[in-house]
């Protein structure tokens, strides 16, 4: 978990005091305990919350009760309790919300409730109630499973009430954030009455405070790796997606010509006991190195020993938010990825990742082999990725950015909120 004195170090920092203080309801839901260390994508919202709390504002976020480790946090964290069991969980996990929620009616109204996407409309009446700004963030395609007749029936079920629920709380949203223009579009073609102003396109990012280069002899030794050895990384929830079997098929193309290379896979998931199978099958047990779960603020060290990092992502990726390419570029490494429209594409010529033709391993195998045979181009890479992270995809940016769009939506009545209360 994240220790206390790197959340004071990397997060709690003196803040501006000339702005008004603005108090945020955040909420988030997943249902997967192994989530509780905020790994992958989960760890936006959290960082979201220490980066407003860092502005100067007043933040409560609301999560399934999955004891999260709150100790030494700057904000404070909400547990709601949950029937932790298929089905039930999102209806328990919405049920109880409603009652917590009327504990805060005898609180100070916030200024923001924030929605990570989720199947619910509970915060929603709980901001009309509250009459108070409405926010939603989308990090995914809300519609990537509605036309799937090879789903479970549940599934699609589910799937539809979770498209009425986003189409509720997009339009009574102030501002919507969405990770690519493609996602922007296919929300308007689905709900047309929707204004297109307020859906603002913010893509995920980094934390450059904790994702920042180090040295890769250091991290070598910190964790234990053959220092001579040329890395081949990736670092993600196992998932079909991630496109790993592409790797694992591209890894004999790559030894041929790069004997000394390992692989790194950092993560866990369900496709781990299927790869690691594959790779036994292939004989190349001794090639590849499956870390697992590790703790959130060891991942730099682990990107710091790699030598190329991947996202080979499968075609059936579709959009989705590269959060792991953010972190590799914050990271000052080069990049090899699959070009998926609406979620790599963005990176193209900026000299930072180079784009290959996804499920392709032989093409996938020769840029690794060319950017571990050319230092002086993976190191010009890795600098340009840094920068533009820096540039655009810095998370405590984003949250600045947030902050603005509520001072813009309130205007001057912001003031009259803070005297009202």
């Amino acid at each position: 978990m994240l220790a206390g004195g790197l959340l004071r170090g990397i997060f709690f920092m003196p803040v501006n005091n000339s702005r008004k203080k603005i108090r945020f309801f955040i909420f988030a839901y997943w249902h997967d305990r192994r989530w509780k260390q905020f790994v992958g994508a989960t760890i936006k919202i959290w960082d979201l919350a220490h980066n407003l709390t860092k502005l100067g504002h007043e933040v409560v976020l609301f999560l399934p009760k999955y004891h999260f480790d709150t100790k030494d946090i700057p904000f404070r964290v909400v547990e709601v309790p949950l029937v932790d069991v298929p089905i039930v969980r999102l209806f328990s996990f919405n049920f109880l919300l409603s009652f917590y929620l009327m504990a805060f009616l005898r609180q100070k109204r916030p200024h923001v409730v924030y929605i990570r996407r989720m199947t619910s409309i509970v915060p929603l009446l709980y901001a009309k109630l509250r009459r108070t700004l409405l926010f939603y963030e989308v990090n995914d395609d809300p519609y990537a499973n509605i036309h799937d007749e090879g789903l479970r029936a549940t599934f699609l079920i589910r799937s539809l009430l979770s498209v009425k629920v986003d189409e509720a709380n997009l339009k009574a949203s102030s501002r919507a954030f969405v990770i690519s223009p493609e996602i922007k579009k296919k929300i308007l073609q689905w709900n047309p009455g929707i204004q297109a102003r307020k859906l603002m396109i913010m893509h995920s990012g980094a934390n450059t405070q904790l994702f920042r280069p180090h040295n890769k002899r250091k991290c070598r030794s910190l964790l234990r790796l053959d220092v001579a050895r040329k890395y081949i990384g990736f670092v993600g929830t196992l998932l079909a997606h991630q496109g790993i079997d592409t790797l694992i098929d591209a890894s004999p193309l790559i030894l041929k010509k790069e004997s000394r290379s390992l692989f790194l896979i950092i993560g866990e998931g369900p496709m781990k006991s299927i790869w690691n199978k594959r790779i036994e099958d292939y004989g190349l047990g001794d090639f590849f190195i499956f870390s697992g779960q590790i703790d959130y603020e060891d991942v730099p060290k682990w990107i710091g020993a790699m030598d190329v990092c991947l996202a080979p992502f499968l075609r059936s990726a579709g959009l989705r938010s590269p959060v792991k390419i953010f972190d590799y570029m914050a990271c000052e490494k080069p990049v090899v990825a699959s070009n998926i429209k609406g979620t790599t594409d963005q990176f193209a010529g900026t000299g930072a990742i180079e784009l290959v033709e996804p499920e392709n391993p032989e093409i996938l195998a020769n840029a690794i082999i060319r950017l571990l045979g050319n230092k002086e181009k993976a190191r010009e890479m890795g600098q340009k990725g840094r920068a533009l992270t820096l540039e655009y995809y810095d998370r405590g940016s984003i949250a600045k950015r947030i902050e603005e769009e509520v001072y813009f939506c309130t205007g001057e009545g912001f003031r009259a909120i803070n005297k009202r209360d």
